[in-house]
């Protein structure tokens, strides 16, 4: 009902098909507006590479309100289950798959600057996750939606989880971002007509005959394809599915597939759905398809593919270096001629994207006239273009390619090959550096992220360590310390290539093994968050007091716990450590003692168990000097 009003409310605001004024002469930006065409889509392109370093305006309230209800009213019209045919090794066309982008321009600026924007001949279908994370989710649709306009074969979406928006009203740290970004760049309105985009967007889509196309995975009551047709979608996505309708949409959204030889269960919680290989055979079967493509997950060991379920079921994943700190590969999965090839890639950076976008031009419009005298029978000759584009495919940003060739289920490729074109880095770092400043910015740039997660989850990784740490001597073996760094962290980490920065490692004692070994107290007080000169001084003395305080009470651990926690419930909170600290006379205000608080990681409604708390304090508090353990616990 809500949905029906916001929708009755934009409709009778509109204006001759707009709702606000055009740019004013100053404006920068580019133009959007109807007759679509593919010149105008793009000229938006183009503009978008160039927009950061030439700091013009950002697409006009006015032009993007009209591209969403012009998208809007399109995608309304289409089922709930797209179809689109494989390009034959005759028609000269290629069909490019496309994961989670969420919100990384820089990564679909490249997919297009390597293989060509949308066109007659080069059709894109995005699986879904746009939007929340990155930065630039708005630019993304923006561009996708002109070219779809322009050029309705060109472009298919489907709709991801985070399309939706409960995802979209978290804060990006927590996965969103979307409705932050949007309401920053435009305003509440604008977001709306984001959701009545996302809300019509298809659930899936089926290639040829082959296989099904869709975000998350298949659906737990196994319908046929002409059922996921028939869904109404025009909803948010329900937090607890009740009708089929509502299931078909959930788990088309959330799905997993099941590790290869585990039962269907609830990988992610909740009532998430994670389907096994037999309920893959059984909704293959059903439909008289041989694959499933989905995205929706971050494929392991930095790749951005993987197999499951006996190679019957594909994961391609798009945002590559996700979130600018996973340090994976992208991956794309391209139909062309009769061949299907896994194409994975690391995307430059905004700034080197510039430098090469004129270079690559010239060689993708080449092509593009080579594709179209294709598809009219013609034999084009083979030429420069071609050769540049064939370049830079083998070569890659950053690295090479690796080609090997698997066996698929889907008949997608002639014999059922499917061409894995693996990414390989740049073993050579003092040739990369000599390739551009950014190559090099951008190990550094992901070390920095993981270091700043590590600062600002200090507490909670010491409360972690100390649970695992049975012999209390503050030593863990590498690999368990390592472990829970990632899952707090929740970001995978390149132990290979960032380990040693991240941590000194010693030699494990006999009680832990032959391996190495971390002191993860000493391995803690490397993160700190330094504040500006003349406050940090400040911190510095408080702290100090706290810790010499702390060292003359001399009292044992039960002790110092009881002193904090008031209540005895054995949990120590914000109230209870600002009581305590009160007590120990250190001259300070209620504001002051308020910001010490905040140090100590102790925001105002958080609670520790006492006795990590204990331990964690003489770890916060020490300033540098050698650490001081707590008081032995008794046994």
């Amino acid at each position: 009902k809500a949905e029906a009003q916001e929708r009755k409310r934009l409709a009778a605001t509109k204006t001759n098909g707009k709702q606000r004024p055009g740019p004013t002469d100053k404006y920068t930006g580019p133009h959007l507006k109807a007759p679509w065409t593919l010149g105008q889509a793009n000229a938006l392109m183009d503009h978008l590479v160039v927009q950061s370093k030439s700091k013009t305006d950002l697409i006009h309230a006015s032009y993007m309100e009209e591209v969403l209800l012009n998208g809007v009213e399109m995608f309304k019209e289409m089922p709930s289950v797209m179809h689109v045919p494989v390009p034959t090794q005759e028609a000269g066309e290629t069909l490019i798959v496309v994961g989670d982008t969420h919100g990384q321009l820089a990564d679909v600026l490249y997919i297009f600057s390597v293989h060509g924007p949308p066109s007659t001949t080069t059709t894109y279908l995005f699986n879904g996750d746009i939007a929340d994370r990155g930065p630039q989710a708005c630019e993304i649709c923006a561009l996708l939606l002109c070219f779809k306009l322009a050029c309705p074969g060109s472009i298919f979406i489907n709709r991801g989880n985070h399309e939706n928006a409960d995802i979209n009203e978290r804060p990006a740290k927590n996965g969103g971002g979307f409705a932050n970004e949007v309401r920053s760049k435009y305003d509440r309105d604008m977001f709306h007509l984001f959701q009545q985009l996302f809300n019509n967007l298809p659930l899936a889509t089926v290639l040829g005959d082959e296989c099904l196309v869709v975000h998350g995975g298949l659906c737990r009551l196994n319908p046929s394809i002409e059922q996921m047709k028939g869904v109404q979608r025009d909803m948010q996505c329900p937090d607890l599915p009740l009708t089929m309708d509502e299931t078909i949409l959930f788990d088309s959204l959330w799905a997993d597939p099941a590790p290869d030889g585990e039962p269907a269960g609830s990988g992610r919680g909740g009532v998430c759905y994670s389907f096994d290989e037999t309920a893959t055979s059984k909704f293959l079967n059903l439909n008289s398809l041989s694959l499933v493509i989905r995205s929706h997950q971050l494929p392991p060991k930095q790749r951005g593919y993987m197999l499951h379920h006996v190679n019957k079921v594909l994961t391609i994943f798009s945002a590559s270096n996700y979130c600018g700190v996973c340090a994976n590969h992208g991956a794309i999965l391209i139909l062309r001629g009769g061949m299907s090839e896994v194409w994975e890639y690391r995307a430059p950076p905004m700034d080197v994207l510039q430098q090469t976008w004129d270079d690559t031009k010239a060689a993708r419009e080449k092509e593009a006239k080579k594709r179209q005298m294709e598809k009219l029978g013609a034999k084009p000759k083979l030429g420069i273009g071609d050769i540049a584009l064939t370049q830079i495919r083998s070569q890659r940003w950053g690295g090479r390619s690796e080609s090997r060739k698997v066996k698929v289920a889907g008949g997608l490729s002639e014999g059922n090959q499917l061409t894995l074109s693996e990414y390989v880095p740049e073993e050579n770092k003092a040739s990369l550096r000599r390739k551009s400043k950014s190559a090099v910015g951008m190990d550094n740039a992901i070390l920095r992220a993981i270091k700043e997660r590590i600062c600002v989850n200090r507490a909670t990784l010491l409360s972690a360590f100390h649970k695992i740490d049975k012999n209390r001597d503050e030593l863990i073996e590498l690999r368990k310390w390592q472990q829970v760094v990632q899952e707090t962290l929740q970001v995978p980490i390149d132990w290979d290539l960032h380990g040693d920065a991240l941590v000194n490692k010693e030699q494990a004692t006999a009680s832990h093994g032959s391996g190495t070994a971390v002191n993860y107290v000493k391995s803690l007080e490397r993160y700190q968050i330094r504040l500006a000169e003349g406050y940090s001084g400040w911190q510095t003395g408080v702290l100090a007091r706290v810790y010499e305080k702390l060292q003359k009470s001399n009292l044992s651990f039960d002790a110092l716990k009881k002193r904090f926690d008031k209540d005895l419930d054995g949990n120590v909170s914000h109230q209870e450590v600002l009581d305590t600290l009160q007590t120990l006379d250190l001259g300070l205000s209620k504001s002051q003692y308020e910001r010490a608080l905040l140090w100590m990681n102790m925001d105002e409604g958080r609670t520790f168990k006492a006795e990590d708390f204990i331990s964690q304090l003489y770890v916060m508090c020490h300033d540098g000097r050698p650490a001081l353990s707590p008081p032995p616990r008794k046994p």
